[in-house]
Order: structure tokens, then sequence, then C-alpha cells
């Protein structure tokens, strides 16, 4: 049902991989998606894929200002070994082992950097844009659907992401930089079109911030990726997935023990079409709209 749209949308959608890496040693992964708009290198991914960047960017001058004392000890040569260990203890026992030292946002190519973020926290929507946006990561210009045209529930949609990865990052000291390796496999998953959710306006009220429910949750992996239709034609940005009780806990046997296990069911929230192109228009960045 949706093999041509999903080949359609393949040709515009790209993961996005956040790395980072902890004062503590450790080094993360997190995997999400992007639609590439236009060839101007514009493209539309969620807000919280960003969230590591702005904590990288509060931590910084934590880490720079504790890097700093500990040169200063180090360069200190009057110190004996001891009071120098002792003190190099003193300023490390300070530091908060999850600070970010480093981050890394990778846009689906090597060489390729992502500029002029704008992001809508409250719509979970971020814009940038590719800088150099190279001409075959858009071989098909996406089509947004039109927002006030038969948008409504009942509809079979799919989207895509790349769920399930096996990505790994290592932080080479010798660069200053990460390595990455891995499988980013394309994951497409169809869901019935069940409600409008409306978020109400965004703080500074000149964006209406709307959702659209399916009925099948999104996976990890696909925030930021397309929601499509069987023409391929966008009607959201999926966003993330929201658990609902059911009101019925049925009796289980866990560990030999009898207990109630509640239930729930998982549905996807994409953001609407009409939020997005609210978001490009206050922008000015340039799209294709279907004409119905």
């Amino acid at each position: 049902m949706f093999a041509s749209a999903n080949s359609l949308a393949r040709r515009f959608t790209y993961p996005m991989i956040v790395s980072t890496r902890h004062w503590k040693g450790s080094v993360e992964t997190s995997v999400g998606a992007f639609v590439v708009l236009n060839r101007d290198g514009w493209i539309v991914t969620t807000a919280h894929a960003f969230g590591l960047v702005a904590k990288a960017q509060a931590d910084a001058p934590k880490v720079a200002g504790l890097s700093a004392g500990i040169t200063a000890l180090r360069a200190d040569t009057s110190m004996s070994p001891a009071k120098l260990a002792r003190e190099m203890a003193r300023l490390e026992g300070g530091a908060d082992p999850d600070w970010i030292t480093n981050v890394s946002t990778w846009c689906g190519r090597d060489g390729v950097a992502l500029r002029d973020v704008q992001v809508t926290p409250a719509a979970d929507i971020a814009l940038g844009r590719l800088d150099p946006m190279p001409a075959d990561m858009l071989t098909a210009i996406p089509v947004l659907k039109h927002p006030t045209a038969g948008i409504e529930p009942g509809r079979s949609l799919c989207r895509l992401g790349f769920a399930f990865t096996k990505v790994k990052a290592t932080f080479d000291e010798a660069v200053n930089g990460f390595r990455v390796q891995g499988e980013v496999p394309y994951f497409p998953l169809e869901g019935m079109f069940t409600r409008i959710v409306d978020a109400g306006m965004t703080p500074d009220r000149t964006i209406h911030v709307r959702f659209i429910e399916t009925s099948s949750p999104g996976l990890r992996g696909q925030s930021g990726g397309p929601l499509f239709d069987v023409d391929g034609r966008i009607w959201g940005i999926q966003s993330r997935t929201q658990h609902l009780a059911l009101g019925f806990n049925p009796e289980a046997e866990i560990a030999g023990k009898k207990t109630q296990v509640p239930q729930f069911i998982n549905l996807g929230l994409a953001v609407h079409v009409g939020t997005v192109i609210e978001i490009l228009d206050a922008a000015g960045i340039a799209y294709e709209v279907s004409p119905g």
C-alpha cells in the first residue's frame, strides 16, 4: 500500500545522529530523522533532537572552568605530588559526571554542517540549513499536504525513520572528534489517523500547535521523520509517542507473585502539517504544498 510512497519519502528523509561525550568518559548516541524541504538545504526535524546540544552549551562554562583549574594545578611546579593529588581530587569531586564535554550532530552525510537552527519548542519543531547542500540529498521535492483540504481521521498513514539502529560512537582524542559506526536502516510503520490533538498556541501567540494522532506508536529513531499518505504527501512530522491508560488491569504472575498489570495503548503524535507550514512561513522558508 505504501511501497511507492515509502520509496519517494526515502529520497528526502535522512538520519540525524547526535553524539555526546561526558565528563565521566562515556560516549553516547541518539538517532532521529529529518526531512530536506528544498534545494537551499533547509530541513525540518524535532526540537527535542537538539536537547543534548542545549545541555552541552549550558555545561560548557562549567567544563571550561574546571578544566582551567586542573591545568593550572598541573602547571604549579611548587606543589608536592601528594598535595597535587589532593587538590586534583577536590576539584574533580565537584564535577558532574554527566556534564557534556563534546557534542556532534551528523546530518546524513560526512562534511555537511547544520546552520541557522531555529527551534519552536512548544511545537517540537526545529528548522536548519545544510551547509553545503549536496544535490543528491534531494532527488525529489517533498510535498506538504494542504492543511485545510480533507485532513480527516480514518486515513491510513505511514511514518518513516530509523528505528532499531545499531550505532556506536567513539571519541578520537587525536582529531578531537567522534567516529560513528553502525547500521541506520530505514523503517516505515503504518497507522490510522485517529484524532487531531489541539495543544493551543505557542507562548508568543503566533503559532497554532496541533498534532495528528495515529493508532500506532512512533518508534525511537523515527522522531523528525515524515508522516505521509499513499501519494507521499506529508501530513506531519513525527514528534513522540503517548501512552494512554485503557482502564483495566489484568492479573499476571511475575516471579512467582500475582500482580495487577496496568494496560496502555501507545499512540503516535506527529506535528500537524498546518503547524509546520505556519512555522515555515514565519521563517520565510520555501516549500511545496499540494493543491488539495
